[in-house]
């Protein structure tokens, strides 16, 4: 799951108002609920050699996970370059971690070696740890088999980090996955930011980021996305407003894999994100019309994702029939 231009999300983020946080930081928003920007119900897009097709929306095909059963499987990853998708020479050695509850509570914590086929802990550690190959492998032979986990990736060298932080939540692995990808975003691109938009991004805040999609994995436009504090199973409050800092980040959409500040909600292509959230559990909802001339429904879906301090997390946001 890679979404061309993410890196470049912080391009519009002047679009939203002109206020500003206390501590002379980026720009400051207001969250709003989306009865006048949403005029239509989602419809669903596949791109087909750079063109948006449109698709039969998809919520019948769903199938819940496998139901842990206690054995182990082995997660097998490459390590890919986000905008290039493809591995670089330059990502050999990138350090990966999974984390089992598909919570990151701690990017510091030290996690247990991957180890070997046959020789897994009695007892499952919080976290897997193991440095990619030369060409950019990785194995995780030790984990718990239908399980929803995290992943996170970092390269740094002797000299300077070659990768920004990447998390990428509810990732699963089953008896018959194969080698699966997991990006890293290089330093260099991300590095471009703060000369597109004007400001050096906080590091002590994070990106949340993801798209609108079904079932079979279509992009959904006409949907808004909202974000609140915690682990929930609605908001707080409808109007995503009040004094805590989360009401203040900015919400931004993409048109053709391109941030545009005029945009209000998702377009075919279903991308989104937040940008400047404070660290921490994090509950992205999404906001539909569930037929051509209904009101808005909040809560037509939700995306569970941990915020992470110098950090871009991912986690898809499922829209419910």
């Amino acid at each position: 799951m890679r979404y061309v231009a993410l890196l470049l999300v912080l391009a519009v983020a002047g679009c939203g108002g002109s206020s500003h946080d206390a501590d002379g930081g980026g720009p400051r928003f207001t969250q709003h609920p989306f009865d006048d920007a949403i005029t239509a119900a989602p419809a669903a897009y596949q791109e087909v050699n750079e063109v948006w097709e449109s698709r039969d929306l998809d919520f019948t095909s769903c199938v819940a996970d496998p139901t842990p059963d206690g054995t182990t499987c082995n997660f097998q990853a490459q390590v890919i370059d986000f905008e290039k998708d493809t591995f670089l020479t330059q990502l050999g050695g990138t350090t990966v971690k999974v984390f089992l509850n598909n919570q990151i509570d701690d990017l510091n914590v030290v996690c247990a070696p991957a180890g070997a086929a046959g020789s897994c802990l009695a007892t499952l550690p919080t976290c897997f740890e193991a440095d990619a190959d030369a060409s950019g492998l990785v194995s995780f032979p030790c984990m718990p088999c239908n399980a929803r986990f995290a992943v996170w990736t970092y390269k740094k060298s002797s000299v300077t980090p070659v990768t920004k932080r990447a998390a990428e939540f509810n990732r699963i692995v089953t008896a018959t996955s194969g080698i699966e990808e997991v990006f890293t975003i290089s330093v260099s691109t991300y590095g471009l930011i703060p000369g597109i938009v004007g400001f050096q991004p906080d590091p002590a805040l994070g990106i949340v980021a993801g798209k609108a999609r079904d079932c079979a994995d279509h992009s959904l436009s006409n949907v808004g996305v909202n974000v609140d504090k915690g682990t929930l199973a609605a908001p707080v409050n409808e109007c995503f407003c009040g004094d805590d800092p989360i009401y203040g980040v900015g919400t931004f959409y993409f048109i053709d894999n391109f941030p545009q500040k005029q945009q209000s909600v998702t377009s075919e292509d279903g991308l989104w994100a937040f940008v400047n959230v404070p660290p921490g559990p994090v509950t992205v909802f999404g906001s539909a019309r569930r037929a051509d001339g209904q009101p808005v429904t909040m809560n037509v879906g939700r995306s569970h994702v941990t915020a992470l301090a110098d950090t871009i997390a991912i986690g898809d946001l499922m829209i419910e029939p």
